[in-house]
């Protein structure tokens, strides 16, 4: 609560006409820690390219680039700055004006040189990736002729999909393919692509059989999601719905559908499950039924290891 009731008691910046609370691109990857006198704590992003700054080895002031400043302290008896850098350089000094500009989750500030204690770059969390990709699936294969195959859930070809000769699937996705290390995960997202919404087929000209070779209720009306953690053998639920995909609604995923170009099919959906905060995970399975032959095209999980 001191650094809200401080925030709102410094001057703001005026934003940019674009109205943008983004640094640059070059500035994106630059996060900072600011750490006040009182003791309260903002987590920032620089606005300008580089800090100005006299040296007291020179009377002259200097551009300190942001990328290369590991830490800047204060001394609030003397004012005096030592910045350090990431080669194990430092310089000692004092500002050149009475405010930085920041930018936060408040928005465009300007904090009084004053009251800062230390600024100091923190590293930016791991990439977040998609840990199913070319992982091995387990599951039963569809028909002979190459199409339907389970490795197709994780190959990273949205146009390739898995689909066994059955009304039913289940795939087991290995995300640690033999590594002692288990994954964070924090999102989730499906492709059913035609399975996750009304798949009728079409008729052929003479009336008999269907001409897309699919045939009436080829599409997932009910699915559920588990995972198993590294330390255990017990499957836990994760997510479950009973309907089709396209007709999914909740506050914890997004439903997106696209037109398809596929004959009988109302549209291409995908399932994106977020806001997930799991922890250890070794394994993801994927169970999902229908009134006929079902599959799904891709399956990306995204976390960290």
């Amino acid at each position: 609560m001191k650094a809200l009731a401080l925030l709102i008691a410094l001057p703001l910046c005026p934003l940019a006409a674009s109205g943008s609370i983004q640094p640059p691109a070059h500035l994106q990857g630059i996060r900072l820690q600011v750490v006040l006198l009182d003791g309260s704590t903002i987590h920032a992003r620089p606005c300008k390219k580089a800090l100005l700054f006299v040296p007291k080895v020179t009377p002259h002031s200097i551009r300190l680039p942001w990328p290369q400043i590991q830490q800047l302290e204060q001394d609030p008896k003397t004012s005096t700055l030592t910045v350090s850098f990431a080669n194990g350089d430092k310089l000692r000094g004092r500002w050149t004006g009475d405010s930085l500009p920041f930018f936060t989750s408040f928005g465009r500030i300007d904090v009084p040189c004053a009251q800062i204690a230390r600024i100091a770059q923190i590293p930016a969390p791991p990439a977040r990736v998609n840990l199913a990709l070319g992982k091995p699936v387990f599951g039963k294969d569809g028909a002979s002729h190459g199409k339907g195959l389970a490795a197709h859930v994780t190959d990273g070809d949205y146009d390739t999909h898995a689909k066994p000769p059955a009304s039913r699937f289940s795939y087991r996705i290995d995300l640690c393919d033999g590594a002692l290390t288990a994954c964070s995960i924090d999102a989730l997202k499906i492709h059913w692509r035609e399975f996750g919404d009304r798949f009728q087929g079409i008729r052929s000209t003479d009336g008999e059989g269907w001409a897309s070779a699919a045939w009436p209720g080829e599409y997932v009306s009910s699915y559920q999601v588990e995972y198993r953690q590294l330390s255990s053998e017990n499957w836990l639920p994760l997510h479950q719905w009973a309907g089709r995909p396209a007709d999914e609604k909740a506050t914890n995923l997004t439903v997106e559908k696209k037109p398809s170009e596929r004959p009988g099919c109302s549209s291409d959906v995908s399932t994106t499950i977020h806001g997930l905060t799991l922890a250890d995970v070794a394994e993801i399975r994927i169970s999902a039924s229908g009134g006929h032959w079902v599959g799904l095209y891709e399956v990306e999980v995204f976390g960290r290891r």
